[in-house]
């Protein structure tokens, strides 16, 4: 029970329900970009919608955990190796025991002391654990406007992971299924290409971004960040300037050149300076909010920003 104590401790049931509400009103928004965007079919809209309302979210820490747990227990008067053999075992079988059973969607696969995030297409889940919803990323204290752009653009992300160029093959339980119309699927895949087209012109230390490499990472951030967006407008006091600002914050990275060099060849996500920029870019709210102008740095033409749904 420990891993559940430590989450109620450390997030609280308060945060935990707040995150939760962020993330219903994100999936009404994708819902309604999905039902009302003018290039699906009916067909595919359905299947899309389908997928969008099967998908289950682990928040924070599991309200139950696996029976499993109450296994784990460690002898003092035995060696770490002993205890290692011991605990590793009890895994493994629990592990085989699953062979031929029904899936568990409810299952978590990160542990709630991780601090990331992940979309697992072969389930159709997101998993956001309570050690990633620290500040910056969430903090109760911050705007409701900061903690869409910051951990709000994230859920954001993951969620647009289930229509992403990986994800789209996927249906609502995990199958590896085919669900669009044939029609349907080349304009998803025009759209794909312009987002590969658009960063491998981004050029850093001396070298091209790999677009077609990160365009399963580009295509969630930029449908995380719009469905972000399109939540913090909705709010009393919305105020989109901390939304931006604090989608740049969380992407904050000190490395040294030789690192990100390596990273511009083996990462799945472009540098992270492009995961705020070109993303931030694609957005028609941004120009207002900061008074970008043809001419600027970051300016990019209104037909070239691209808009999924």
């Amino acid at each position: 029970m420990l891993l559940e104590t430590t989450g109620k401790t450390y997030l609280g049931a308060e945060a935990k329900q707040d995150v939760t509400g962020m993330v219903e009103n994100m999936i009404g928004i994708y819902r309604n970009k999905l039902l009302k965007n003018d290039w699906m079919s009916e067909k595919t809209k359905t299947e899309a919608i389908k997928k969008l309302d099967a998908m289950k979210v682990h928040i924070g820490y599991p309200d139950k955990l696996d029976d499993m747990y109450s296994m784990l227990k460690v002898d003092e008067n035995k060696s770490l190796y002993e205890n290692n053999r011991f605990i590793q075992t009890i895994i493994t079988k629990n592990n085989f025991a699953k062979i031929d059973q029904p899936v568990d969607r409810d299952e978590w696969r990160m542990s709630a002391n991780s601090a990331g995030a992940f979309y697992e297409p072969l389930k159709n889940t997101v998993t956001l654990p309570a050690a990633g919803l620290r500040a910056p990323f969430y903090d109760k204290n911050q705007s409701a406007s900061q903690n869409y752009g910051a951990i709000g653009g994230i859920i954001g992300h993951e969620i647009s992971h289930a229509f992403d160029t990986n994800g789209s093959k996927y249906d609502e339980v995990g199958n590896r299924i085919n669900w669009w119309t044939e029609e349907d699927y080349k304009k998803f895949e025009a759209k794909a290409k312009a987002v590969v087209d658009q960063y491998n012109k981004v050029e850093y230390l001396g070298q091209k971004v790999n677009g077609q490499r990160t365009v399963p990472e580009n295509i969630a951030d930029i449908g995380g960040l719009m469905v972000a967006l399109e939540a913090t407008k909705l709010l009393p006091d919305a105020n989109l300037q901390e939304f931006y600002q604090s989608w740049a914050t969380v992407w904050r990275q000190k490395a040294r050149p030789e690192i990100e060099q390596i990273l511009l060849v083996i990462d799945p996500n472009p540098p992270v300076k492009f995961r705020v920029n070109v993303v931030a870019a694609n957005t028609d709210d941004f120009y207002s909010t900061f008074k970008v102008k043809e001419g600027d740095a970051m300016y990019i033409a209104p037909e070239d920003r691209i808009k999924f749904w």
